[in-house]
């Protein structure tokens, strides 16, 4: 199942400790903000049934990229092979 990076908002402290206690979202510990549009701001990584779980019960998301598919396209852009071969890199 895909896995999507998203923004979470809410105007609640409490709504917003809920997303680790009841919903169980891992929350990234970076960029959390406080906005005065949209309130408390923090990032996570979910699957689609958590972005709809999280959206019926109020919260504010907003859907970025899906990071797995982010990862497999960045790992085609790795070098193959021994760079350092002949004494020098490539």
């Amino acid at each position: 199942m895909a896995r999507y990076r998203i923004t979470i908002s809410n105007d609640s402290g409490q709504a917003m400790a809920d997303l680790v206690k009841v919903y169980q979202i891992q929350v990234l510990d970076h960029g959390s903000h406080r906005d005065k549009a949209m309130g408390l701001v923090v990032h996570a990584i979910v699957e689609e049934t958590d972005i709809q779980r999280l959206r019926q019960a109020g919260y504010s998301v907003e859907q970025h990229e899906d990071v797995d598919a982010t990862g497999k396209a960045r790992q085609q852009e790795v070098g193959q092979g021994n760079r350092y071969e002949n004494g020098r890199p490539r």
